[in-house]
């Protein structure tokens, strides 16, 4: 047969003309696909993590900004922890009645809300535990000192456990809240 035969032309272009890929073309895409997959699985645990140590250092800001506040005005202020609801509270007790008993949720300056801070599922990390001399609050006094709710001053560390193992230690004397 003639190669100018435009029967046989015709062919062979609808043949390229057709849309489909080849086995090595195949293979490529899975190959990156594979890549793409092996880079993302570790991430996501990365992920995790980076959101609990995230959770770890805005609880030691919290335990530090409450402990500030009594240092500035002179009024006890305290860190109440919900482990079952995975949240805390910041009190202060109130001039001329002091008394754990008589203490209540503060506002947040910033936002104008009441100083409760919801963990939820979002966060990716919770609270595990928190042991303040067998509580689970901690309160400062105007020297910057973490107290039991009986007021009496730590004898040991407190601990604050979140998801991942991360911690925040409450010192006991001075009160400062540390990350390790």
């Amino acid at each position: 047969m003639d190669p100018s035969d435009s029967s046989m032309h015709r062919m062979s272009r609808s043949r390229r003309g057709e849309g489909g890929f080849t086995l090595v073309e195949l293979v490529a895409v899975m190959v990156l696909a594979g890549i793409l997959a092996a880079a993302t699985f570790p991430a996501l645990g990365s992920i995790a993590a980076a959101k609990a140590a995230g959770v770890q250092r805005q609880i030691q800001r919290d335990l530090t900004f409450a402990r500030e506040r009594a240092v500035n005005t002179g009024v006890r202020t305290w860190v109440v922890f919900d482990v079952q609801g995975n949240s805390y509270s910041v009190l202060a007790e109130p001039e001329g009645s002091p008394g754990r008993a008589n203490a209540a949720v503060i506002s947040d300056a910033a936002t104008g809300r009441m100083y409760r801070i919801g963990l939820g599922n979002e966060a990716g990390a919770s609270l595990v535990s928190a042991n303040i001399a067998g509580a689970s609050e901690v309160g400062f006094d105007w020297r910057g000192r973490a107290v039991t709710s009986g007021g009496v001053s730590l004898s040991a560390a407190g601990v604050v456990t979140i998801t991942g193992g991360k911690t925040v230690t409450i010192r006991p004397g001075s009160g400062l809240a540390t990350i390790p």
